[in-house]
């Protein structure tokens, strides 16, 4: 240690005991400032009051989107077109991916060309079915004429009988030649034939247009004529009509394959199913896919979960719908509200803890998922305490604490007990009651005994 600095430790040591000489000298009345008159300046007091307040738990989170899909593909092919990123905001139904397959292009052409050829095989049975309905009702027409035309004959038969008669009994008596008679008699002859073969062939013409043809097909004979054709109309166009429904069933077969075709072709279209965020791509550009291979995860960005653990003691007293309020680091401490959505029934061994989900909106899509959080909630029953800020404390030790406590103007050192609560407040536990004032931001040249100017 050098002679100056000696010298000047002694000097400050002197000025020291002076200045203390000359504040003892000040008041020769009392001698000390105690009973000093005059205020030590001006402070801020804080009046405590007994409040009405639930117990209050502070931890540690992270955010989790409530709803995430894993995008998978449904068949196999090429990535031809990749149109989304991680970290890409997506709306629901946007294109994020495009996948090439030719098997199913040749599958599809196929498709629409066998519905083409069945399409058309339809519609030439359906023409035909139609021509035989028009073509049973001509038959009946024509039945109907040929017995018009057997009565006819029948007729002209009976009159050319009448004649025969009379041409024979004329030859009895020599009124007629031999010759006459013959060509007569032939005539008539040539006239029953003809009737014979027009009533077979009207036996012909009315196979399948019978009475015992409409019993045998399950059908009632019926009372009007009108009946009578419509089945007999439907019984002669049955073959017809087995066919259209043959080229039917052909024809939705054929649309059912294409219809097949082009939803598979439709998977080759990879679609968000939710609006929200990209949280992950899997694959690039031409690389090939397998049926169910993962290509991105989506998470649904508009509602958000604040998940954490809170002792189980804590956690039993917990409801859903309990306010949370939190904090994001991430985001320079802004703070958000949260709602309890659900509360683990289970208690892990290992911590102690129960899983709580809490959930928050997330309009400005701001949210990321394992977001760090700071949280803090209340629990249990309301009870009366008493309130002290922290900025009356002098100093605190653990829950041990010194404040300047004001009574009468002047000031006091008081020892207090806290619990430490949220929002820069402590509960007061010992030391004070309510209607006591303690003084804010106490200076440290405050003393026992100071009068202060309270503000």
């Amino acid at each position: 240690m050098t002679k100056s600095y000696l010298k000047l430790l002694c000097t400050g040591f002197i000025l020291s005991i002076i200045t203390a000489v000359f504040s003892c000298c000040s008041n020769p009345e009392t001698g000390n400032t105690e009973n000093s008159t005059q205020p030590a300046g001006s402070v801020e007091a804080y009046r405590l009051e007994s409040e009405q307040i639930r117990p209050n738990f502070e931890g540690f989170g992270n955010l989790s989107f409530r709803r995430k899909v894993d995008i998978t593909s449904a068949i196999e092919g090429t990535i031809k077109q990749l149109s989304a990123e991680e970290g890409d905001k997506v709306s629901e139904g946007q294109t994020l991916a495009v996948l090439n397959n030719i098997q199913l292009d040749i599958r599809t052409d196929h498709a629409r060309a066998a519905l083409f050829s069945a399409e058309a095989a339809y519609e030439l049975a359906v023409t035909r079915y139609k021509e035989g309905r028009l073509q049973t009702e001509s038959s009946l027409i024509s039945i109907e004429k040929s017995e018009l035309n057997l009565t006819q004959k029948l007729q002209e038969l009976e009159h050319r009988q009448g004649l025969l008669a009379n041409e024979r009994k004329l030859f009895s008596i020599g009124g007629t030649t031999e010759e006459s008679l013959a060509s007569m008699e032939l005539s008539f002859s040539a006239l029953e034939t003809e009737i014979g073969i027009l009533r077979k062939d009207i036996q012909i013409k009315k196979i399948g247009f019978r009475d015992q043809d409409i019993i045998e097909y399950g059908y009632a004979l019926p009372e009007k004529r009108e009946q009578r054709e419509k089945i007999l109309i439907d019984i002669n166009s049955l073959t017809l009509k087995s066919g259209m429904m043959a080229a039917e069933a052909e024809l939705r077969a054929a649309e059912t394959e294409l219809q097949s075709a082009e939803a598979l072709m439709n998977e080759t279209v990879i679609l968000s199913p939710i609006s929200g965020i990209v949280g992950a791509r899997y694959m690039e550009t031409g690389e090939r896919v397998r049926a169910d291979d993962k290509l991105f995860t989506v998470f649904d960005s508009s509602e958000a979960e604040l998940i954490f653990g809170v002792p189980e003691e804590i956690g039993v007293l917990l409801t859903p719908g309990q306010p949370v309020e939190l904090s994001l680091d991430a985001l320079k401490g802004r703070i958000f509200s949260a709602v309890i959505r659900k509360i683990s029934p289970v208690i892990d061994a290992g911590s102690g803890n129960i899983t709580v989900k809490a959930k928050l909106k997330d309009d400005d899509e701001i949210f990321r998922p394992g977001m760090f959080s700071r949280f803090s909630l209340q629990y249990g029953e309301f009870s009366e305490v008493i309130r002290l800020p922290a900025e009356s404390l002098v100093r605190l030790d653990g829950s041990r604490g010194l404040v300047f406590s004001i009574i009468n103007g002047r000031v006091y050192p008081r020892n207090v007990t806290v619990k430490t609560v949220s929002g820069g407040m402590h509960e007061l536990t010992e030391g004070l009651e309510a209607g006591d004032s303690v003084v804010l931001n106490p200076s440290i040249l405050l003393k026992e005994g100071d009068k202060v100017d309270v503000r």
